[in-house]
């Protein structure tokens, strides 16, 4: 009778160790990364994860399923990593969980819809192709996450939802001093101030300039706005502007019209819409580079001159 129990007892914990050792002990294996698409089946996610040395038993894996099943559990769709350390219930929790693989994609302000779309359709962990068409200045740059199996199309959708939450608090915010009329010559200021402020410290000096410009009806004349009309955002200018560019026939070129281009002549990024809507105050109506990354001010155009010509001294 004692030597029975003992067997018993024996049986129990050499039981007791086999299971741990099937769903806590950890099954040591090369690090993956698996895809487990939507719609598969649980012996289809069984055998992926059985396949790759992710957990070493398919019956035990079925245990799992079950137990989750039973608790109201399901297994999520995606792509996930595996350390190559993970126990089979540790790697079901995962799958569990949701816990996918997130992916990075950073968009750099100061594009034009043209160049973030490139960079959007060469991204090749984002699927199927971009149907939406948006308006110059609609897309928000920043760096986003996104999982596998979300498409362009749902991305750039994100961007520009983005774009619109952030341009309604922001109008709600502005200064009373602003001298624009709508959300979308907020952006169109700030696609001017991106292009022409590459320090963050000088975005809202920038912005003054152009903010006391409209309120005095003067020409904004600033050159990435000609550069636009000359590229239509599509290419780098390549070269300098010309007294003959600053010339041309088009809505965008400041120069020749006064008041804001008719859209924006890029997206430009949170820190330029911060500045276009909450601009320093200046007496400044004039700037030039200084050709260290900055700009000199001016208040009138005989100071500007001498900003000028050290700017162009500087060329040499």
């Amino acid at each position: 009778m004692i030597k029975h129990k003992k067997a018993i007892i024996t049986i129990g914990i050499l039981l007791k160790i086999l299971f741990l050792s099937f769903f806590f002990i950890p099954y040591k294996h090369y690090p993956k990364t698996i895809i487990i698409p939507k719609g598969t089946s649980s012996s289809e996610i069984i055998n992926i994860l059985h396949e790759n040395n992710v957990v070493r038993s398919k019956i035990h894996s079925y245990a799992m399923f079950y137990l989750y099943r039973i608790l109201g559990k399901s297994l999520k769709s995606g792509e996930y990593e595996f350390s190559g350390k993970e126990s089979t219930i540790s790697a079901f929790r995962k799958i569990k969980d949701g816990k996918v693989v997130l992916h990075f994609l950073t968009i750099p302000e100061g594009l034009t819809n043209y160049e973030i779309y490139q960079i959007i359709s060469n991204e090749p962990k984002l699927t199927g192709a971009i149907k939406a068409s948006y308006k110059e200045g609609e897309l928000l740059p920043e760096t986003y996450d996104f999982v596998y199996g979300e498409t362009k199309e749902e991305f750039i959708r994100r961007m520009n939802k983005n774009h619109n939450k952030l341009i309604a608090k922001l109008w709600e915010a502005k200064s009373p001093d602003l001298n624009i009329k709508s959300p979308q010559e907020l952006v169109t200021l700030a696609s001017i101030v991106e292009k022409e402020a590459k320090e963050h410290y000088e975005r809202y000096k920038v912005a003054s300039v152009y903010n006391n410009r409209l309120k005095v009806g003067m020409p904004l004349q600033a050159d990435p706005t000609v550069i636009y009309a000359i590229t239509e955002g599509k290419t780098n200018m390549g070269r300098l502007l010309t007294s003959k560019d600053l010339k041309i026939t088009s809505p965008y070129n400041t120069y020749t019209v006064k008041g804001l281009p008719p859209t924006p002549i890029c997206n430009p990024g949170e820190a330029s819409l911060l500045a276009a809507a909450n601009p320093a105050k200046t007496p400044y109506f004039y700037f030039v580079s200084n050709n260290n990354g900055g700009h000199n001010f001016a208040t009138n155009l005989a100071d500007h001159i001498k900003n000028v010509r050290v700017y162009r001294k500087g060329l040499k």
